[in-house]
């Protein structure tokens, strides 16, 4: 166990050092999509499959992890014309099962769909009969529960509760037509603990699967959102998440939205679309500059620390695959993904060789290697934080200014790698 743990920070420091040895270098490369429609969700499945919803009600799948994508007009019986319809949420909570929303060109009729097949046939779900709402989000707990978000021509804020395939609840929040649910998500620990987010700026906290929702302007700074639209929400290392249709976009919460604290992204101030979760350490935005017309932007956050990406289009949706290989979607047919800059941070791992280093254990927290020449050197501690990352020009590490305690040292020096662990025990 001890060991995994090693090996875990010297993969957490050996990305950061990478990252920052390339910055210049695009993380996310395009992938072909073989199609020139507007993509709106992704999602993963197991056994590899991925299914990405798009205009002209058709529906991207791959079976290779993302790898490669081939499309096809969803199969539907009722489908009179399929063109007059966009694929704009999608979830599979199984191999073969999952959900799919469709929605007008007008935006005021949509359909929910089913498919026990891996995508290869849809059913309707139109026996909820939900009254006239528009459903934008879906969130499958299993095959018979279900939380679904969205709006109603007399009713605003929808949120419908669904048990073994009947509407157990729906609750209205106000009677503007104007505003919606944008997004529903589950705090991964528990699937009773989920958060909601609307149009309209109002938080939405439930801790029984949906069944009864706080439906009551959250407390945090009079109204901090009012009036302005949340796009997206994620829970995230014991942390809510949010993305606002603002400058400053990214929001965190940690006592289950009672305060929110603003989260700095890029100078570029953009505004975040969708968001994912990696693990602790790693979690994805996708949006749009305002500052230049079309231009996409992917954010990403390793450690604390913030990078970013510019793309020639705006981008609508993110999601990981089983592989933890993150993929982007956006308008005009663009898929991007990670999946080359990971292999290029496995191979490097891979490659990184012990370092000679002495004394050591050092009470005077100095250390002599057998480098000669500028290397790029970065010091973590047991938990997993970057302590110094600077550029050195001796064969001599200094840790004096660090407390006692046991450290782990990754060097970069041209494309070669080092590693070691080291003890300061002091005086």
């Amino acid at each position: 166990m001890k060991h995994l743990c090693i090996m875990k920070l010297i993969i957490i420091a050996l990305t950061f050092l990478i990252s920052l040895g390339s910055f210049a270098q695009e993380r996310f490369k395009p992938l072909d999509s073989k199609v020139s429609e507007d993509l709106f969700c992704i999602c993963f499945a197991e056994d590899g499959f991925g299914y990405i919803g798009a205009a002209n009600g058709k529906l991207l799948i791959s079976k290779d992890n993302g790898r490669t994508w081939d499309n096809e007009v969803i199969n539907w019986l009722a489908f009179d014309n399929p063109r007059n319809y966009s694929i704009t949420d999608i979830q599979f909570i199984s191999k073969d099962t999952g959900f799919l929303v469709l929605t007008s060109q007008s935006q005021l009729n949509n359909k929910l769909l089913y498919t026990t097949d891996k995508g290869e046939s849809w059913r309707s779900k139109d026996d909820y009969n939900l009254a006239g709402s528009v459903i934008h989000k879906l969130l499958y707990i299993d095959a018979n529960n279900a939380v679904l978000g969205g709006s109603g021509y007399f009713t605003g804020n929808n949120l419908v509760k669904i048990s073994a395939d009947t509407v157990e609840k729906e609750i209205f929040s106000h009677f503007n037509p104007e505003f919606g649910i944008t997004d529903i998500a589950s705090s991964g620990d528990s699937d009773h603990l989920l958060m909601a987010v609307a149009s309209d700026g109002n938080v939405y906290y439930t801790t029984d699967s949906g069944l009864n929702w706080n439906t009551t302007k959250s407390n945090f700074n009079k109204n901090l959102f009012e009036g302005i639209a949340i796009n997206s929400v994620i829970h995230h290392n014991e942390s809510w998440i949010i993305a606002i249709d603002s400058s400053t976009s990214l929001f965190i919460s940690n006592d289950t939205g009672a305060t929110w604290v603003p989260r700095l992204t890029t100078f570029s101030y953009p505004i975040h679309t969708s968001l994912a979760s990696k693990n602790k350490d790693t979690w994805f935005a996708v949006g749009y500059s305002p500052q230049f017309d079309s231009t996409g932007e992917i954010t990403w956050f390793e450690n604390n620390l913030a990078r970013n990406q510019y793309v020639d289009m705006m981008l609508n949706d993110v999601a990981l695959s089983a592989e933890g290989v993150a993929f982007v979607i956006g308008d005009s047919g663009a898929i991007f993904s990670d999946m080359g800059f990971l292999n290029s941070v496995n191979k490097k791992l891979n490659k990184s060789q012990g370092l000679n280093i002495y004394p050591n254990p050092s009470k005077s927290g100095m250390f002599k290697t057998d480098l000669s020449g500028e290397y790029q050197m970065s010091v973590i501690d047991c938990s997993g934080r970057v302590k110094i990352n600077e550029t050195v020009h001796s064969n001599m590490i200094d840790l004096n200014c660090l407390a006692n305690g046991v450290y782990f040292i990754l060097i970069q020096q041209n494309e070669n790698y080092y590693q070691a662990k080291v003890e300061k025990i002091g005086g």
